[in-house]
């Protein structure tokens, strides 16, 4: 009993050894599941971004240059008038006096020039007579050149009051957009004290005023056309659908010392009249076009300690983490500069889970 005893442990121990010596199947972990997207190839501009102000490319300030009561205002709040368009009328009566009276006196002056004239005229065969002194011809002489000189006067009056008279009818200088008027009908207002009757601004075109910094100005210099001038885009800020096209077509002469920015203005078409003075906007400045850019969606690239990153899906179902340089903004792709060709396959969606070397499930587009 005592040898079979040893012999069944001896066999017990064998069976123990031998199953500890089979390895066992190594656990995997299964794939990842990502939305992928393929590297697009594409010609995109690169551009000078900003925040601009829009403002009227013409904008008057009426003001009356003659006193007098409002006796009539001829434009609605808000239209559009054409240049020329009669927008106030003051009273004249006083004015439409002046000038009769202006044109009577030149009258006066005019017959008189006449009368001179003809005394001086009847004088020359006198002179070599001895019927009257040199004295008497030069003194009739000089009563014809101030006779004209009265006429010269009369004129500049009369014609200064005609313009006094005109200064009653304010009209439009510009085709443009008028405001609120200030003065109702009745007021009285005065020559020379500075009030404001209306704005008029013009609205096609529109300036977009913007700054960008002195560092960002030889690159703006080396793509420069002042012939063609250099294209912008700008958008609304409040909203986006809003957008139009100018062109730069000049540089000022100087750099601001105190901020470091170049101040710019361009031109901006506006016939719609959908954008409107002091509404903000973002401008693209376009320099130039960039062949040939390869463009990702911006959720493909993330940011590590060791700089910008993406997985590229690789041909057996693996990424490959590479390392890449961001370019600009390109509307909802973003340009990538060095790190991926076109046609690659990169991982859009689903990086958190994702090491390199990790096996990926590509689940189809939604």
């Amino acid at each position: 009993m005592r040898w079979g005893f040893i012999g069944l442990l001896a066999l017990g121990l064998a069976a123990c050894r031998n199953s500890s010596s089979v390895p066992t199947a190594p656990s995997q972990r299964p794939p990842t599941p990502v939305r992928s997207v393929l590297a697009q190839e594409r010609d995109v501009p690169l551009y000078l971004e900003a925040l601009g102000h829009l403002r009227a490319s013409e904008e008057i300030q009426v003001v009356p240059q003659v006193s007098g009561e409002i006796v009539a205002i001829h434009f609605k709040q808000g239209s559009v008038v054409q240049k020329g368009e009669l927008l106030f009328s003051l009273d004249n009566r006083l004015y439409a006096a002046a000038v009769e009276k202006a044109r009577a006196e030149l009258a006066k002056a005019r017959s008189q020039l006449k009368i001179d004239e003809a005394q001086y005229e009847r004088s020359k065969p006198l002179v070599p007579e001895s019927y009257i002194s040199s004295q008497e011809f030069e003194l009739r002489a000089a009563r014809v050149e101030q006779s004209r000189a009265n006429v010269q006067l009369a004129q500049s009056q009369l014609d200064a009051a005609l313009v006094n008279l005109e200064h009653c009818s304010l009209k439009a200088p510009i085709t443009g957009l008028v405001g609120k008027y200030e003065l109702d009908v009745g007021n009285v207002v005065a020559a020379g004290s500075g009030k404001v009757l209306l704005n008029l601004r013009k609205l096609d075109p529109l300036y977009v005023d913007f700054s960008i910094s002195e560092n960002q100005f030889p690159q703006l210099q080396q793509h420069f056309d002042a012939e063609e001038g250099t294209k912008l885009l700008l958008q609304s800020l409040s909203e986006p659908s809003r957008s139009a096209e100018g062109s730069l077509r000049f540089l000022p002469n100087a750099i601001d010392p105190l901020t470091g920015n170049l101040h710019l203005r361009a031109e901006v078409p506006n016939p719609s009249q959908t954008l409107w003075p002091g509404e903000s906007v973002s401008v693209q400045l376009i320099l130039k076009t960039l062949r040939n850019a390869v463009l990702l969606p911006e959720t493909c690239v993330k940011l590590g300690a060791q700089g910008h990153y993406l997985f590229v899906i690789k041909p057996d179902r693996t990424v490959e983490l590479r390392p890449v340089q961001k370019g600009q903004k390109q509307g909802e792709l973003i340009a990538i500069t060095r790190g991926v060709s076109t046609g690659e396959e990169v991982v859009a969606q689903g990086q958190m889970m994702l090491a390199p070397g990790a096996s990926v499930l590509v689940l189809p587009q939604q």
